[in-house]
């Protein structure tokens, strides 16, 4: 009772055509099956919900060199993600309520409340093709296509009188995005430009306003909002690298990009058919944007001697459009919608000090400071404010994974055949490899739950 098992495979086969083709194929499957401990199921474990996920990645690449200055690689995949959570082998129907014995604690009979049946298939196909221009531009430009078929089918408490909420559908969005970079190389500058385009198209409808879901006419009749279809989403993000050596000891570094990533697709189509019967009813939206990230970093790479080398970065990142939930109240009906509106910065820096390998030792020590700071942890923090009656965030606060202090240091000691020290004419320790790794850190905020009209900061 609690457990969980993983099984996982992968194989790789590798053919060369010719010395500038290259053909790959390569299949992962893995297997978890797991079950949380619940207490109150303790003396009927077999009756409580235990889940099984089953993947199958199969992918094929094909790397080509078409010249001294040109390959280009090809990639085509397939992607399935199957995910069921039931009592035994129970569907549905076959659910009974769980009653409780004189303890009024444990579970003696029925089944636990959760049922699911979902499945993913992803298509996609990437190139990538790079070309040496000349002695100072290296272009690299890509193509990336996916293609997903998600079908849904979850249920709680199935029996009746029980909630009986269901959420079943099929849908087949699709991503496409491309790019293009050209490194520019001097001997007292390296520049990196590159721009990516981002489309998404969730294939979905919505209410023209999450705000309104359907009116009264002119005879006082019920008229449920026509749900329209959702455009698709683009974005361009732009991306700058520079290096200078200021010295022949001391280069300085700074990058500035835009990165964006879209939201999770059950925020787009959960509660499909807009079920508003159940006590603050949540209801996926199409129309959220993805999460858009403006990362600033700058830094320096100093050489302490030909085996030290120091390494100091300090970066900031503007997040914005964090996928969070909306309240709304429309003709005495409360409901939650998934909506962009949640925002986050984090900053901190990196200082890593680095030794190559002499004297049959080689290591890292890295230390990281962070900040990061927000209005919320996740995107079901406003839903949970709401569902407990609680005032939404209106100042930021030191978020979940704030982890503050990280330390790491890395020391391997590698001793060549026959070297090493001589005891009494052998050498113990010849052809000998040590790799010790020591991490710390600091805790996570924390804070213990109290009355909901009282507010720790």
């Amino acid at each position: 009772h609690g457990y969980s098992l993983q099984r996982d495979g992968f194989g790789k086969l590798t053919y060369k055509f010719s010395p500038t083709i290259k053909l790959s194929l390569s299949n992962q499957i893995t297997q978890n099956e797991s079950q949380g401990y619940n207490h109150a199921w303790k003396y009927l474990s077999e009756n409580q919900s235990h889940s099984v996920q089953n993947t199958n990645r199969l992918g094929l690449t094909l790397t080509h060199t078409l010249n001294n200055s040109m390959f280009y690689t090809a990639q085509i995949s397939r992607y399935v993600n199957n995910m069921k959570v039931q009592v035994g082998n129970k569907q549905p129907q076959d659910y009974i309520r769980g009653q409780t014995g004189q303890s009024v604690y444990f579970y003696v009979s029925g089944d636990g409340s959760q049922y699911s049946d979902d499945q993913t298939i992803t298509y996609s196909g990437k190139v990538d093709l790079t070309y040496q221009a000349n002695n100072f531009n290296q272009f690299k430009g890509g193509f990336e296509f996916k293609s997903h078929r998600i079908q849904v089918h979850e249920e709680s408490a199935p029996w009746q009188s029980g909630a009986q909420y269901k959420d079943e559908y099929v849908r087949t969005p699709i991503e496409m995005a491309g790019y293009i970079q050209d490194k520019i190389e001097y001997d007292y500058l390296i520049i990196n430009l590159g721009l990516r385009f981002d489309y998404a198209d969730p294939k979905a409808t919505m209410w023209p306003d999450i705000r309104r879901f359907g009116s009264f006419d002119n005879n006082n009749n019920w008229i449920s909002a026509v749900e329209e279809p959702v455009s698709p989403k683009t974005q361009l993000s732009p991306r700058i690298g520079l290096a200078h050596p200021i010295t022949d000891r001391a280069v300085l570094h700074f990058s500035y990009g835009h990165f964006f990533q879209n939201p999770n697709y059950n925020a787009l189509y959960y509660n499909h058919n807009k079920d508003l019967s159940t006590s603050m009813p949540l209801v996926g939206n199409p129309l959220v944007k993805a999460q858009k990230t403006v990362a600033y970093e700058t830094g320096i790479k100093y050489k302490l001697s030909d085996d030290w080398a120091l390494d100091f970065s300090a970066w900031y990142k503007d997040i914005t459009d964090l996928l969070s939930t909306l309240q709304i109240t429309y003709l005495s009906q409360d409901y939650v919608v998934f909506y962009n509106s949640d925002y986050a910065s984090v900053k901190g820096i990196d200082l890593t000090l680095r030794k190559r390998y002499s004297n049959y030792i080689s290591g890292s020590i890295d230390y990281t400071y962070m900040v990061a700071k927000g209005n919320n942890s996740q995107p079901l923090g406003g839903y949970f404010n709401a569902f407990a009656k609680e005032e939404i965030p209106h100042q930021e606060y030191y978020l979940d994974f704030d982890h503050r202090h990280d330390i790491a240091v890395n020391i391997n000691l590698n001793i060549p055949k026959d070297k090493g020290p001589e005891i009494l004419g052998i050498k113990p320790f010849s052809d000998f490899n040590l790799n010790l790794l020591i991490q710390a850190g600091s805790g996570l905020p924390y804070t213990p739950y109290v009355d909901p009209t009282v507010r720790i900061d």
